[in-house]
């Protein structure tokens, strides 16, 4: 099940509510946003696992790609 937060300022709000195992950021976000959200999740929750997308991977590639890369980078993310 996926949750998402409407922007940054929710991420707080969003991870100690829903407390999830894995957050992932979204490829729209820059890597300085990403390692924001990043940041602001763990400082909620320590122990989180995180996967951010590189920005522009779902214009470049589309949904697929997207779906590409978390199969090739969960592994390692859970193992």
């Amino acid at each position: 099940m996926g949750l998402w937060a409407a922007g940054i300022e929710d991420v707080q709000a969003t991870v100690g509510r829903e407390k999830p195992d894995v957050l992932f950021t979204a490829s729209m976000w820059t890597a300085e946003q990403a390692q924001e959200i990043v940041a602001l999740a763990k400082g909620v929750k320590p122990g989180l696992r995180t996967l951010s997308m590189p920005q522009g991977l779902q214009a470049e590639r589309g949904p697929d790609g997207v779906v590409l890369y978390v199969k090739e980078q969960l592994p390692g993310l859970l193992g």
